[in-house]
């Protein structure tokens, strides 16, 4: 049994070491103190890491718990351990049931989701009951201060999903190429990168990102693309057509890129906004296609010219928003078989 000193030191050590960072564990000393008790093999371990509290050094004190998750993943599986109001909840998922991954940062604010084709061994959101219906199999919100480990993360997970390596894709600066900016009906582009400035000064950040992909990852094509325009909303009458007037929607850009065995969406946080404030959001959504069947294409309910394709995993759907007419369109009516209609 370990004593109530030796834990007061672990706890203190903890304490000074703490910040907003995602960090790896590759000594059994630096896995918290909540989750000691779990059995832990690090050298059968493919990657370790502890995510921190969402509080500031400040409010930190040595007696809490720091850490919200520990992430285990090993040659099969991946085990989420939670800190929750009892204790800590165990979520394991078989790399082999991963169907797609979501994740991305706006700001510092950092998201990673994974999606499973046949869910996971226990309740996907730790804490909260299966009866409150389909959930993701696995949450994790991060400092974007640690958005490199979480690249390497992603890449793991991805290469053990698919029993190949992939190359970890930052964002980073741009490489050369470019493409044909896009016309209507225009069909899959089949391109290295995009062109800086395709998607508008606002939107470079897409394409960097983009770029940053490509280069990482050179088997990775661009399919298609479309830049941000004003949407209309559907049924809209007297002041709320005024208001729409004054607060425009804007669906945002994004590009469709593809692998063998992957489809790539890099685009922003939210598909539509209504707000003139800047965004800064890149996400990046992967579907493991051989894992994703059954896709369907609707015409958006809530906006003119826009339509939903939606990709059902695990109980859940990812649903991917574009311009009707896009190469975007075209892309994702190829690459997901599902006819336009």
């Amino acid at each position: 049994m370990v004593s109530g000193r030796i834990i007061q030191n672990m706890r203190s050590a903890e304490y000074d070491a703490f910040g907003p960072w995602v960090v790896p564990v590759d000594s059994l000393d630096l896995v918290p103190p909540l989750y000691r008790n779990h059995p832990l093999d690090l050298e059968r371990a493919v990657m370790v890491l502890k995510v921190p509290r969402q509080i500031t050094r400040r409010d930190a004190t040595p007696e809490m718990d720091l850490y919200d998750h520990l992430v285990v993943v090993d040659p099969d599986k991946i085990e989420l351990l939670s800190r929750s109001a009892k204790g800590y909840d165990l979520l394991t998922v078989e790399h082999s049931q991963v169907a797609a991954i979501d994740y991305g940062a706006d700001l510092l604010d950092g998201w990673l989701t994974l999606f499973t084709a046949g869910g996971a061994s226990r309740t996907p959101v730790p804490g909260v009951s299966s009866t409150d219906g389909p959930r993701p199999a696995l949450t994790l919100k991060y400092n974007a201060a640690s958005e490199g480990i979480i690249e390497t993360l992603v890449a793991t997970l991805r290469g053990l999903a698919l029993g190949v390596s992939t190359t970890s894709a930052g964002h980073g600066a741009a490489t050369d190429g470019a493409v044909p900016h896009e016309t209507p009906g225009q069909t899959s582009i089949h391109r290295a990168a995009l062109g800086l400035l395709d998607l508008g000064e606002r939107d470079v950040g897409l394409v960097t990102a983009q770029h940053a992909l490509v280069r990482a990852e050179p088997d990775v094509r661009v399919l298609g693309f479309h830049a941000r325009r004003t949407v209309t909303p559907r049924g809209r009458q007297g002041a709320a057509r005024f208001l729409d007037l004054i607060l425009p929607s804007t669906l945002h850009a994004a590009i469709v890129c593809a692998s063998e065995n992957e489809l790539h969406v890099l685009r922003r946080r939210h598909w539509v906004t209504r707000s003139r404030r800047p965004e800064h959001s890149v996400g990046h959504t992967i579907l493991l296609l051989e894992r994703c069947g059954g896709t369907t294409v609707r015409d958006d309910e809530r906006f003119e010219g826009t339509r939903v394709f939606s990709v059902p995993v695990g109980g859940l759907a990812v649903e991917l928003v574009v311009p009707v007419g896009s190469s975007s369109e075209r892309a994702l009516s190829d690459e997901l078989r599902v006819p336009l209609g």
